[in-house]
């Protein structure tokens, strides 16, 4: 994927929290890389594993990017203008549920791999509801549910 693209999408966030290498969609299914920084609230000594931190905020970079080329934002989406888009982005998404399950540590000083995918959709109203699995890593394991304001 184009490089300018994800920086489209990591650019809300702080410099040392856009951790999104890479993404690519395979049929339903997003896949992407990340490089995990936790020098933003951690000393650099202090932790090499993967937390529920990191999680969140690679999941959020992840679900931004997957529903953009699932088409939930337009199909011009990026043609968009940045600001505009930042604008979508925090205005219309929102977490409503999500299980976390790690069944063993991911080490952060190497690239974390992650698959996410939506199982089930469905729309009241103005609003779209995902319910998405999730992995990273083949360690961290979950589902979210994200609502989509139309």
């Amino acid at each position: 994927m184009n490089k300018n693209i994800i920086n489209t999408f990591l650019n809300p966030y702080k410099e040392e929290t856009r951790f999104l290498q890479s993404f690519a969609l395979n049929g339903n299914k997003g896949i992407s890389t990340f490089k995990v920084n936790c020098n933003f609230y951690f000393s650099p000594q202090s932790s090499h594993h993967f937390t529920a931190v990191e999680l969140q905020i690679c999941l959020n970079q992840l679900l931004y990017i997957y529903f953009a080329h699932m088409g939930l934002y337009g199909n011009d989406w990026k043609s968009v203008k940045e600001k505009e888009f930042v604008s979508i982005l925090t205005k219309n998404d929102y977490i409503i549920k999500q299980n976390t399950h790690f069944k063993k540590e991911i080490d952060t000083s190497k690239e974390i791999h992650a698959e996410i995918e939506v199982k089930h959709t469905k729309k009241i109203k103005h609003t779209k509801y995902m319910e998405c699995s999730f992995q990273f890593e083949n360690a961290c394991f979950g589902s979210i549910l994200v609502a989509h304001k139309e």
